[in-house]
């Protein structure tokens, strides 16, 4: 999807209701269909306008990682736990993007990955989509001939 032409709208004090995307084909967000919109009545919703990606999930995680990042500055105690520096990258969670962040050669300990679905939660856990082996049994058939099968 394009990043450009973007159109934020906001549903100001949102109340439970279905969210209407007027350039999406399928304009609506469901409240029903979308439970975590639960957590969020009485906020303020941005949204695309359905025809383009609004980038918030991006945007939401530069946000995040520099406010981590000032965490281990603004902490009382031990200025030896203060992080000498910070990085960051995309990664989607894809299992090849970390070997790029050389954990080493950057002088810390470790690395994470942060991410976030809801007001309030930061993520700390996260998978590889490198590989999977998926096995069905079953009959394999088409529909034309599935009668009966």
């Amino acid at each position: 999807m394009p990043g450009v032409d973007v159109k934020p709208i906001v549903h100001k004090n949102y109340q439970g209701q279905d969210l209407v995307l007027p350039d999406d084909p399928k304009p609506v967000l469901k409240f029903k269909d979308n439970p975590l919109l639960a957590d969020q009545i009485g906020c303020d919703i941005v949204t695309a306008s359905g025809a383009t990606l609004l980038g918030a999930d991006n945007k939401a995680g530069v946000a995040e990682i520099v406010a981590a990042r000032r965490v281990p500055d603004e902490a009382p105690g031990d200025s030896a736990r203060r992080a000498s520096g910070s990085a960051s990258r995309p990664t989607k969670r894809s299992a090849t993007a970390p070997k790029f962040f050389d954990v080493e050669k950057f002088g810390a300990a470790c690395a994470y990955t942060m991410d976030g679905e809801t007001k309030g939660e930061i993520e700390m856990e996260t998978w590889s989509a490198d590989a999977i082996t998926i096995s069905f049994q079953g009959n394999n058939t088409h529909p034309g001939y599935a009668k009966g099968r």
